[in-house]
C-alpha cells in the first residue's frame, strides 16, 4: 500500500493453489488501495485531532493570563495542559531562581538525570535530550532572560521530532504568559499599595479591551476584584465607587464632559467569590450608566456641579448676547 509513492504497510496473501484468474488479483489489487485510504483517512484524522488538541493547549496557556495573576495558580495550570495534551509524557515545570532550578510543579522530581540536564541549559539553547532521547529539557525564556524550564519525561517512550516541535512552541507560548504573570504582578503590587494610600485615588477601566462607550453588556475582567479582594486582606477594607463618564454637545462645538458618581461599595476582609464580585461590580456600572444616559436624553441635568467652565468664543459671547435682546415695536 501506499501514499505518495512511499510504502507504508503491505498484505500477505496465502494462496493455496496456482490457477487464480485476473480478475482475482485485480479485485486484490483495487482492495489494497481501498484499504490503503481507510488507513490514509485514520492516520490523517488522527494528527488533525493533535494538531487541534496543540492549538488549543496553546490558547488555553495564552488566555490564563486574563483570570490568573499569580505564578502560584498559572503555573499548574500551564502544567496540566501541557501534560493533558502529552499524555506520553510526565511534565515537570522548574522556575529559575537566585541562579538555580527549582520545582514548582508537580511536587516532587528524584531523577537525577533530569537536574544534570537542566544545568546544560542557557539562553541560546532551544532544548536539550539525554542519549535516549526519553528525556528531553525545554527553557521557558523571554526578552533574553532564562526564565525556568518544562521536562518532558519518560521511562519508555522516546520523544519523536514532531513532539519536540510541539513542546518547543508550548515552552515559548508558556514563557510569554509566565512573564506577562511578573509584570502583571508588579503593576497589581503598585495599584493594591495606591489603594490604601488615604492621599491617592486609583482609577480603573476594567474592561480590558477598548469598546464604544453605549455597549452592553460592560464586562469586566477580574482585575478589579483581584485588586480590591487583595487591599481589603491587607487594610481591613476598601471602598469602590462607579462612576459613569459621558461627553455630550450641550452649549458648543466642544463636548461637555458629565462625571455621575454611584453609591459607595465597602468590600471587607474575608472570602470573597472573585467571579461573582466581577459580575455585581460590572451590572451596577452598566445600571449608573444607563441611568445617566436616559436623564441626558431627557435633559435632566440636576444634581450636577459644574467644576470648569471654558470661556465662550468672542463670536459665540456676541451670539448669546443677541439672543436676550428684544427689538422695541418689532410685534414680536
Amino acid at each position: 500500500m501506499t501514499s505518495n509513492g512511499d510504502i507504508f504497510g503491505l498484505i500477505k496473501i496465502k494462496l493455496e493453489k496456482q490457477n487464480y484468474t485476473r480478475t482475482f488479483f485485480e479485485i486484490i489489487n483495487i482492495s489494497s488501495k481501498l484499504i490503503s485510504s481507510a488507513i490514509i483517512n485514520y492516520i490523517l484524522n488522527e494528527q488533525m485531532e493533535i494538531s487541534l488538541n496543540f492549538y488549543k493547549a496553546m490558547k488555553d496557556i495564552a488566555k490564563i493570563i486574563e483570570s490568573q495573576y499569580e505564578l502560584s495558580y498559572i503555573i499548574p495550570l500551564i502544567g496540566e495542559m501541557i501534560d493533558r495534551f502529552m499524555s506520553s509524557h510526565l511534565i515537570y515545570i522548574f522556575i529559575y531562581k537566585d541562579d538555580k532550578y527549582k520545582l514548582v510543579w508537580p511536587n516532587a522530581c528524584k531523577d537525577k538525570n533530569v537536574y544534570s540536564l537542566l544545568e546544560k541549559l542557557n539562553i541560546k539553547t532551544e532544548y536539550v535530550m539525554n542519549e535516549n532521547s526519553k528525556i528531553g529539557v525545554f527553557p521557558i525564556v523571554n526578552e533574553e532572560q532564562i526564565l525556568g524550564a518544562i521536562v518532558a519525561y519518560s521511562n519508555i517512550e522516546k520523544l519523536l521530532q514532531k513532539d519536540i516541535d510541539y513542546l518547543v512552541q508550548l515552552t515559548r507560548q508558556s514563557g510569554m504568559t509566565i512573564h506577562r504573570a511578573n509584570v502583571y504582578a508588579e503593576v497589581l503590587k503598585y495599584a493594591i499599595e495606591e489603594v490604601g494610600n488615604p492621599k491617592s485615588i486609583l482609577y480603573l477601566f476594567p474592561q480590558g479591551i477598548i469598546k464604544p462607550p453605549n455597549a452592553r453588556p460592560i464586562e469586566f475582567r477580574t482585575g478589579l476584584a483581584y485588586i480590591a479582594e487583595k487591599a481589603a486582606r491587607k487594610f481591613g477594607k476598601v471602598a469602590l465607587m462607579p462612576i459613569a463618564v459621558n461627553y455630550m454637545f450641550l452649549r458648543d462645538n466642544r463636548p461637555e464632559v458629565l462625571v455621575e458618581m454611584g453609591e459607595l461599595i465597602e468590600l471587607e476582609a474575608g472570602k470573597t467569590d472573585r467571579k461573582e464580585f466581577t459580575e455585581y461590580l460590572s451590572t451596577t456600572l452598566e445600571k449608573l450608566c444607563d441611568k445617566q444616559i436616559y436623564d441626558i436624553s431627557q435633559a435632566n441635568f440636576r444634581g450636577y456641579d459644574t467644576l470648569f467652565q471654558q470661556r465662550l468664543k468672542w463670536y459665540r459671547r456676541i451670539e448669546q448676547r443677541l439672543k436676550k435682546i428684544t427689538p422695541k415695536n418689532s410685534g414680536v
